[in-house]
Parts: C-alpha cells; sequence; structure tokens
C-alpha cells in the first residue's frame, strides 16, 4: 500500500511539472513579437554660458554651466562660499 502511495504522488508531481512547463512555454502557433534596437535619437548638446565667479569662493574661476543656471550653481561649481563671504552682497 506504501508503495503504491509513493508511485500515485510521483506520477502527480511528474504531472504537475509537465503542466506548469506547457503553460510556461508558448505553443508554436503563437505569434512571436520581434522588437527591433532603433539607436537613440541623437540630442542636442544643451547650451552653455560663461560664468566668471570671484570673490569668496573656494575656488574663484571662469565656468562653464548650462543655460539657464541660477547663482547656486555657479557658486557650488566655484567649490561653495568660503567663511568671509557676504550674502548680503549677491
Amino acid at each position: 500500500m506504501r508503495r503504491t502511495s509513493l508511485i500515485l504522488v510521483a506520477i502527480a508531481a511528474v504531472a504537475v511539472v509537465a503542466l506548469t512547463v506547457a503553460r510556461l512555454h508558448p505553443s508554436d502557433g503563437q505569434a512571436v513579437a520581434v522588437v527591433e534596437d532603433l539607436p537613440a535619437p541623437a540630442r542636442s548638446p544643451e547650451p552653455l554660458i560663461v560664468v566668471d565667479v570671484a570673490g569668496a569662493v573656494a575656488k574663484p574661476g571662469v565656468y562653464r554651466l548650462v543655460a539657464g543656471s541660477r547663482i547656486v550653481d555657479a557658486l557650488i561649481a566655484a567649490g561653495g562660499m568660503t567663511g568671509e563671504a557676504d550674502l548680503a552682497a549677491l
């Protein structure tokens, strides 16, 4: 009796595995979509502005920033303000 039960359990396990594999793999009758990789559209470079940052900053100098940048962007590019910086003078 025990051997018969083991055989039935084994048959059931094989059936479950077979059904799972059959459901996961598409049959030959199903259409498969082929997707072609297209190159990404070329992006034009963003226009730059040239900013001269001087005064109480870590690295004074001339920096190229994206058009539309703010004063804070220029200060960050210059390494930030030093302890002597007068925020009211901006």
